[in-house]
């Protein structure tokens, strides 16, 4: 199958609604025999629809654009508030989530739902007000690579996501045929996730793998996604948490803000620091062996990552090679050390050979361009 994605877009994704109105049921008597609906006479409260008719709750799972749809009632003091949730996502049989909406076409998602609601169950609701409480914006790109190859790089953004945001960083590792891989990098902004809890979710994954039982991809696909969870934090990041309110534009000037803040300037910051660093090191080491000042330099670097549980310090040995510059004046004398530092690193630190720096360049330039 043709993959034609828009790359340079941010969409929307999975999402949770509220402020969904049930007007009535066309036949109640067969909602309550298909387990649909449920009435207890006895509930402290149940749910009334415009047409007068009670329930004590509303169920609807795994069926087709409606992954759940649960309606009910409770008392807050002494007044009763009945609400009704909608978990959805543009899942298509033949693609899965792969291709995510505009708002435009996520408003025509919600019309279908209600044409769906009516046509199979009977269900007349109201989405006028419709508004927000979960909402996931991404963007989805073809890499140059294999999605395996870019661990390094990977680790780094997301231990690098700024501490004051974040709280909690993740690696989701999946088994298969005793072999171990990362298909998951992720930070939140919570260290734990609780019913009605607040937050944002950064989450970096393998699209490919994702959807291998629903579609064959030519190449690895990375998605990097932002979820955000609660009314008042999409209200702050977007402006409204209507979805009648939201525009494209909106929703992608919010997406490349975040980018900025969380993954592009940490990074840039983070080279700036590491690059001095690599300096004053190899400076150091010069002084203390002009011999083997380079084995020891690349040496202390890759301990450095097994210490820092594979946080790379160094992406790639082309990265010493400017600074190689400000370390040793005389002309051939640097000539040979680039070339003893590039051999060193091919023959025993092959980590630093794989061309990681252009891989964070290429990521970088496709979610943020």
């Amino acid at each position: 199958m043709e993959i034609c994605l828009n790359e340079n877009t941010a969409l929307l994704d999975r999402a949770v609604f509220n402020n969904i109105q049930i007007n009535g049921f066309l036949n109640m008597e067969e909602l309550l025999h298909r387990g649909i609906v449920e009435y207890n006479p006895h509930c402290k409260v149940n749910y009334i629809t415009e047409l007068g008719q009670e329930f004590t709750r509303l169920n609807i799972e795994g069926a087709g654009s409606i992954q759940k749809l649960f309606a009910s009632s409770i008392l807050k003091g002494n007044v009763r508030m009945d609400y009704c949730n909608l978990h959805t996502s543009p899942v298509k049989e033949e693609t899965g989530n792969l291709y995510c909406y505009t708002v435009q076409q996520y408003q025509d998602h919600l019309r279908q739902i209600q044409d769906d609601l009516i046509c199979e169950y009977g269900i007349d609701t109201d989405f006028s007000g419709v508004s927000l409480k979960e909402l996931e914006i991404n963007r989805t790109f073809k890499l140059d690579g294999d999605f395996y190859d870019y661990y390094r790089v990977l680790r780094l953004l997301i231990t690098n996501l700024p501490g004051k945001d974040f709280k909690f960083f993740h690696y989701a590792e999946e088994k298969e045929n005793g072999i171990s891989d990362i298909n998951t990098y992720y930070g939140r902004t919570t260290k734990q996730v609780k019913p009605g809890r607040k937050y944002a979710e950064l989450k970096i994954y393998n699209k490919s793998k994702q959807l291998e039982n629903v579609i064959i991809l030519d190449g690895s696909y990375m998605r990097v996604e932002i979820k955000l969870v609660g009314t008042e934090r999409i209200k702050r990041a977007l402006g409204s948490n209507k979805l009648s309110e939201l525009t494209d534009e909106g929703i992608n000037t919010y997406y490349r803000k975040q980018v900025q803040k969380w993954l592009v300037k940490p990074y840039e910051k983070w080279k700036k620091e590491r690059d001095r660093y690599l300096l004053k090191l190899m400076k150091e080491q010069y002084i203390k062996n002009e011999r083997h000042w380079q084995v020891d330099t690349l040496r202390i670097l890759q301990n450095m990552e097994i210490e820092n549980k594979y946080k790379p310090v160094l992406l790639d040995v082309s990265e010493l090679m400017d600074l190689v510059n400000e370390v040793i004046p005389d002309k051939m004398k640097r000539y040979r050390a680039k070339y003893t530092l590039r051999k060193q690193a091919e023959k025993y630190e092959s980590a630093f050979c794989h061309g990681d720096h252009n891989r964070v360049t290429e990521i970088i330039k496709k979610v943020s361009s």
